[in-house]
């Protein structure tokens, strides 16, 4: 990084009221700071089969106009979290155009607001259902955005399948974790599905 981007980098840190140093540093200050809008698939109540992954998204106002952003890519039937990022400090607006919309272009998928309860909801139950499996959030995610976890989390579609469900991603390793759920729950109490990329 050049000395011009860093102070420019320094500088929108700065505007944003985030702690000058590392991103722990910045982090810490964030989950400190009250939550924000957040946002779901418009679709996360569908219960087709196969289920859908869910993009949830919490933010933290961590000044009068800027947000900070995480998000989880929920798979509710089996892996649990499959990966997440921060989102760079923003305004509401900037999320929306320049991450959102972004999203919905390239998935198809309409994002939509959604109360803090049910985001949190959707992404503990699933972070529970993989526990009991065996697997563990993806190292992006930062659940400190996300929480604290609730004392007491709402029913959402799909948050206790009695058969886990696997769909193939083309990051996966698949026959890892086919492995896995074999060990896991055996061979014959678990559906897979590979689709085409």
């Amino acid at each position: 990084m050049s000395n011009a981007a860093r102070k420019l980098a320094r500088a929108k840190m700065k505007q944003a009221g985030l702690p000058l140093g590392s991103t722990g540093k910045i982090l810490q200050a964030a989950r400190q700071a009250p939550f924000g809008p957040c946002y779901l698939n418009r679709d996360f109540d569908d219960e087709s089969s196969p289920p859908n992954l869910v993009m949830a998204v919490v933010t933290r106002r961590i000044s009068e106009t800027s947000l900070l952003g995480a998000t989880a890519l929920v798979d509710r039937t089996c892996l649990g979290i499959k990966d997440g990022m921060v989102i760079q400090p923003m305004t509401q607006r900037d999320l929306r155009s320049r991450f959102l919309d972004a999203y919905e272009k390239k998935t198809k998928q309409k994002i939509i607001e959604a109360d803090l309860l049910t985001v949190q909801s959707v992404v503990y139950h699933a972070i529970d259902y993989a526990a009991r499996l065996g697997f563990r959030p993806h190292p992006d995610f930062h659940e400190e955005l996300f929480g604290p976890r609730p004392n007491n989390l709402i029913e959402t579609p799909l948050w206790n399948e009695t058969k886990p469900m696997y769909i193939s991603g083309p990051n996966d390793d698949s026959q890892k974790i086919i492995r896995h759920l074999e060990k896991a729950v055996g061979k014959d109490s678990f559906d897979f599905i590979c689709p085409v990329f």
